[in-house]
């Protein structure tokens, strides 16, 4: 496999990317942008993202750079809503993500565990 300099450093960027989610998550169940574990994951993958942007393994844009753009894109719309409360009361639920995970549930478990699913949504809105 042959990698340029670029390809190198954004491997490096993601490993370190995924090495600071796997820790915030078992820290904290969470990554938040308050803590240092959180930030080093945030701006390691907007770093993962902007560095992908220029890789072209098959001489055009693909699935790789449209999910970049819109990651980006996610942490731009948190991070003014974070700042601005621009969405009213709406903001803290745009800034904020949790992890839910479901053992052994099947890709369509909003239909075979909606229960579990709608009581979980309740909670995050309620939280």
């Amino acid at each position: 496999m042959d990698l340029t300099p670029l390809g190198v450093f954004h491997t490096i960027l993601s490993l370190i990317a995924v090495a600071a989610a796997i820790a915030a998550l078992s820290k904290g169940h969470g990554i938040s942008p308050q803590s240092g574990i959180g930030r080093v994951y945030i701006w390691s993958l907007v770093a993962t993202c902007v560095t992908g942007l220029p890789i072209f393994r098959h001489g055009t844009v693909g699935p790789p750079h449209i999910l970049g753009v819109l990651t980006l894109a996610t942490f731009a719309v948190a991070a003014i809503a974070r700042k601005t409360r621009v969405f009213g009361r709406l903001s803290a639920y745009v800034e904020t993500a949790t992890l839910k995970v479901y053992p052994g549930a099947p890709h369509g478990m909003c239909l075979t565990q909606k229960d579990q699913v709608n009581a979980d949504l309740l909670a995050f809105f309620k939280a």
